[in-house]
């Protein structure tokens, strides 16, 4: 009996070794599991900052695009506006543009009308700003001798020639 309690006693050993072992074995597999958790846990952590970190800069531009579109909005009406006074600005143009077509075919026919009247001298159009020589060359061939007439107008500068067309000479002449 002493052996066979011996014998269970040894086998109870060893069936208590066998579960220490195993119950070692389990400990080293939890505190491998629980570092691998752990880690995930950081990783899982330094994901959600990350995704926190692109919320906010989602955010940021969430707010960026909608003040890009008030702008863009104001910009489009400011746009329209400009629109509508070209628009109106060129019928104003147009509607000028033909007035002074109208007045220049009156003038022009009424100026017509002094050109066949023999009492009067014919009157003449011309631009603004262009000079009209003929007088100042009968000035010059009453004033200086048939030959030196030509010279003396051609030295002569633009401006004495406009003065003299008005009979003002350059030293009477006050700058505006």
């Amino acid at each position: 009996m002493t052996d066979h309690l011996n014998q269970a006693h040894l086998e109870g050993m060893r069936r208590m070794q066998g579960i220490m072992n195993e119950n070692e074995i389990l400990k080293r597999e939890f505190r491998n599991q629980r570092r691998e958790l752990e880690q995930q846990h950081k990783e899982i952590e330094k994901h959600e900052a990350q995704l926190d970190l692109k919320c906010k800069q989602l955010v940021v531009l969430r707010e960026e695009v909608e003040d890009m579109c008030k702008r863009l909005e104001e910009k489009d009406y400011e746009l329209d506006g400009f629109m509508n006074m070209n628009n109106t600005l060129i019928a104003k143009e147009r509607i000028s543009n033909h007035e002074l077509e109208e007045a220049r075919k009156v003038l022009i026919e009424g100026l017509d009308g002094f050109a066949n009247i023999r009492s009067r001298p014919p009157v003449g159009i011309k631009r603004m700003g262009e000079l009209n020589e003929k007088p100042f060359q009968d000035i010059c061939i009453e004033k200086f001798p048939t030959t030196e007439w030509e010279t003396k107008s051609s030295s002569m500068p633009a401006e004495d020639i406009q003065f003299a067309s008005f009979g003002i000479s350059r030293k009477e002449a006050k700058p505006a």
